[in-house]
């Protein structure tokens, strides 16, 4: 059975039930890192019409992108978790929407059973929005998997990093190696057991190799972005490294907007990264071919912007 490509919102319940856990309030302007704004008079505030608008209407919604029997592709809201013990994670929002299927005996809703068998063949962070493909059973998911780990799964992400990167945009090719901690550093969210790793990544070196990793930038616009010199780049990763694209940029000098763990940034009100395409040939029998976008939500957002690429000729 083919897939349903038509884009559906579902705003869930779940959502807002658990607004409390939630980095924002539905209906609310964010305040992901409290972020707040004085009304002074006379007081240069430069918060675009844009802006005011992007801040006030974050409402928590799913957007479905596809769904057939072996996979849901979703628009993953940004500031989520993939899964674990949380209030709120991917992996619950969506057991949600295919319970809501066979609830309402939607094409493709498996219910009970598709929710106790989602599983993941990529992920997206926690900050990151954008496309994300959920498997459905053991099959599909390895078939997806095994394309991501061929490099055969063709990733493209949207993001607006600061300062002015050079029209031609950037090829950046250095390993990704785990941040080791040296005595008496402070370190954040270990992952080792022996307390010498910590969340972030980093440039390897001689001393702490890492794994190769390739990431091609492409420069779309200039602009401003709250009164600060921003840059829109279409980023073409060829590797899936832990934070990639996070320390590719901040080690050239263009850290991402809003990526309070690789540069302090705690006044946007969320990291400006975002999944926008992914490419995928999955076998016939499945759904063959697919080309899977979640919508710009940087469309518009910068200030005094200057087109340097169309993002549609940017990707051929």
């Amino acid at each position: 059975m083919k897939g349903n490509s038509r884009t559906v919102y579902v705003t869930l319940s779940l959502f807002f039930s658990l607004a409390s856990a939630l980095p924002w309030a539905p209906g609310q302007p964010v305040a992901r890192w409290q972020m707040k704004w004085k009304e002074e008079e006379g007081q240069d505030q430069r918060i675009s019409e844009a802006h005011r608008k992007f801040l006030t209407e974050q409402v928590p919604t799913m957007k479905i992108i596809f769904r057939d029997q072996n996979f849901l592709v979703i628009n993953k809201p940004y500031d989520v978790r993939m899964d674990g013990e949380h209030e709120v994670t991917v992996e619950k929002l969506a057991a949600q929407i295919l319970l809501e299927d066979k609830a309402n005996d939607r094409e493709g809703g498996q219910g009970e059973e598709a929710a106790k068998t989602i599983r993941f063949p990529h992920r997206l962070d926690f900050a990151t929005s954008g496309v994300l493909c959920i498997g459905l059973s053991r099959r599909a998911t390895g078939a997806a998997g095994k394309l991501f780990e061929s490099r055969s799964a063709c990733k493209e992400y949207l993001a607006i990093c600061y300062g002015r990167v050079a029209r031609e945009g950037m090829k950046i090719d250095k390993p990704i190696a785990n941040r080791l901690v040296k005595e008496g550093e402070d370190f954040v969210n270990p992952t080792g057991s022996d307390g010498t790793k910590d969340f972030r990544m980093c440039i390897g070196d001689v001393n702490n190799a890492g794994r190769d990793a390739f990431t091609e930038v492409v420069v779309l616009s200039w602009g401003k972005y709250m009164g600060k010199e921003v840059t829109k780049v279409l980023l073409l990763p060829k590797t899936g490294r832990r934070h990639q694209l996070r320390v590719h940029l901040a080690d050239a000098g263009h850290p991402i907007v809003g990526d309070y763990t690789y540069c302090g940034d705690g006044e946007a009100p969320r990291m400006m990264l975002h999944a926008w395409r992914l490419t995928m040939k999955l076998p016939e029998k499945m759904c063959g071919k697919q080309v899977w976008i979640a919508d710009d939500p940087f469309k518009e957002l910068l200030e005094e912007e200057e087109t340097v690429k169309e993002l549609e000729a940017a990707t051929g």
